[in-house]
């Protein structure tokens, strides 16, 4: 059994799916090129990167731009789609999109610690439809029929344009 299970390492990854509460940006600079993994958990997720890395396996990571909106009446509304709307401009990049700007966030919390080269997939992103003002189908038909354009577009976010 042992012996199955050094085999089967080496061929089948199992990953584990974190979200995006386990990075971000400090609110004196909050920007995706400012990324960081949280100071409370940096540790255990040096760890963890480490770990991945050690195995040969890709981070992967939980999307959710709709929780943006939940209960952040102040948030940008559009930002949260893929419609555009008003860009943050980081060291001369424009960001459209919370997933674009989520997503170079952990590539740069990623090379903080050392693994900026790190492949990434996306375990899940999604839309809810009912719990909240901003869960309805017209909002998650926005943002379904605007990520599927963005993936068929097959485009990269804005920072790993630039490597």
């Amino acid at each position: 059994m042992h012996l199955m299970m050094l085999v089967l390492g080496d061929t089948i990854k199992g990953t584990v799916p974190l979200n995006v509460d386990v990075y971000s940006s400090p609110e004196s600079n909050p920007v995706p090129f400012a990324g960081r993994f949280r100071t409370d958990i940096s540790g255990p997720m040096s760890q963890i990167v480490n770990f991945l890395e050690n195995n040969s396996v890709p981070f992967s990571e939980n999307i959710y731009p709709f929780l943006s909106l939940y209960g952040n009446d102040d948030f940008p509304f559009n930002y949260a789609f893929f419609d555009g709307g008003n860009p943050i401009v980081d060291n001369g990049i424009q960001y459209t999109n919370v997933f674009d700007a989520n997503f170079d966030t952990l590539v740069s919390a990623l090379k903080a610690v050392g693994h900026g080269d790190m492949p990434i997939i996306i375990g899940e992103v999604g839309w809810p439809t009912y719990g909240d003002k901003n869960a309805n189908m017209a909002n998650a038909q926005s943002f379904y029929n605007g990520l599927l354009s963005r993936l068929a577009a097959n485009t990269s976010t804005p920072r790993s344009l630039l490597v």
